[in-house]
């Protein structure tokens, strides 16, 4: 795992800030095709998520099994990521190569309250997307 990966993993908003201040690649994938928006997603650091966001990784990156970071943010039951990815564009109906949603992957893991974040979403006019991202 590069220090990119570590930081975001970590959550170590300023060492990763200092990387990418200074032109650092992000672009580099875990074995798993996880990006470090997947990683920070997956550890609930919101505030790397919108620092790797502002910097411009990807909110729609999928992984070898088709997760985005909100797939995995919403398994994990990480509410202020959640929001922090929809409000950075994240495709809250984005299915993975099971056909799960974020939704699903929350409901499968019992994280009620970002169901009812991620019904909220998909509820609200002009953000429904009927996007598959398989082959990404």
């Amino acid at each position: 795992m590069d220090q990119i990966h570590q930081a975001a993993k970590t959550g170590d908003w300023n060492k990763l800030h200092r990387m990418l201040a200074s032109g650092a690649n992000f672009s580099h994938r875990t074995d798993d095709g996880e990006t470090a928006m997947h990683l920070a997603a997956k550890g609930g650091h919101y505030d790397v998520v919108a620092l790797l966001a502002f910097y411009g990784d990807s909110v729609s990156a999928i992984t070898q099994k088709g997760n985005t970071p909100l797939h995995e943010a919403a398994s994990m039951g990480h509410i202020e990521c959640c929001e922090t990815l929809i409000r950075c564009g994240a495709n809250v109906i984005a299915q993975n190569h099971l056909g799960e949603t974020p939704s699903d992957s929350a409901r499968s893991n019992g994280k009620a309250d970002i169901v009812d974040l991620l019904e909220q979403e998909r509820a609200k006019p002009g953000t429904h997307k009927s996007v598959t991202i398989w082959d990404q």
